[in-house]
């Protein structure tokens, strides 16, 4: 039997559902499939700019947009819609009041007001992370993106460098790298494949409460990569998506 779905968009989430309507008589479904006949690409996938949460032991935290900012070019932040693919281990999620669990969803217009809280329900040093995946208006699809939370008093004497963000992820041509309060040392950004080898690397002095750089990888191979920002002993290394 063949069921022709004929100007349906592909892009998007499709489910073949199957109905028995003699259920008990003892047939079979031996397999299903649904074929595109018209293969198209979205390339209007959403961006999203990542830092660490940093929160003290047994206590809440309102994650903001500082901490999670998902964008698309003329879109709005309330078609920029979250779902929570795992759970933090050490704590857990609230959304206006409501502890979220594994499939539900929220918008970036109310995470950045204050929706969006973390409950950390330790006594000792502790670490711990949640996933997200993040869909927009135009059916733009971005998976598997690490929240990163830690405790507040683990940074002190931490090699992490803290503070820093980037966008947009997945990028395009242009990406940018931003670290709030450095220090007086010279900034090392580096690019490697998942084999090791460094492809980039750029460095410049920061000298403003806000170091910023913009740089050009319209000559990188799309794939994944370790992005690490160095200042200093201190290091942060982040997964970045290169589609060029």
């Amino acid at each position: 039997m063949s069921l022709p779905f004929y100007g349906e968009d592909a892009i998007g989430v499709w489910e073949l559902v199957l109905f028995d309507a003699y259920n008990g008589d003892g047939g079979q479904i031996n397999s299903a499939s649904i074929t595109l006949c018209d293969l198209k690409v979205n390339t209007n996938i959403p961006s999203l700019e990542l830092s660490n949460v940093i929160v003290e032991k047994n206590t809440s935290y309102t994650i903001s947009a500082e901490n999670m900012l998902a964008t698309t070019d003329g879109e709005f932040s309330s078609t920029q819609v979250y779902t929570l693919v795992t759970l933090p281990q050490k704590g857990f999620l609230e959304y206006e009041g409501t502890v979220l669990s594994v499939g539900d969803t929220f918008v970036q217009k109310k995470l950045s007001k204050g929706a969006l809280k973390y409950i950390n329900t330790q006594d000792t040093a502790f670490s711990d992370e949640f996933i997200v995946d993040v869909v927009n208006a135009a059916k733009g699809w971005l998976p598997d993106n690490t929240v990163s939370i830690r405790e507040a008093t683990l940074n002190i004497d931490s090699n992490t460098l803290q503070g820093v963000s980037f966008w947009p992820n997945p990028v395009k041509n242009i990406f940018n790298v931003k670290i709030t309060n450095p220090d007086a040392e010279k900034v090392f950004i580096s690019l490697f494949d998942l084999q090791g080898r460094e492809i980039l690397q750029v460095s410049e002095a920061s000298n403003s409460a806000t170091f910023t750089k913009e740089i050009n990888l319209r000559n990188i191979s799309s794939g994944i990569y370790l992005l690490s920002v160095q200042q200093g002993k201190k290091k942060s290394i982040n997964k970045i998506i290169v589609s060029n």
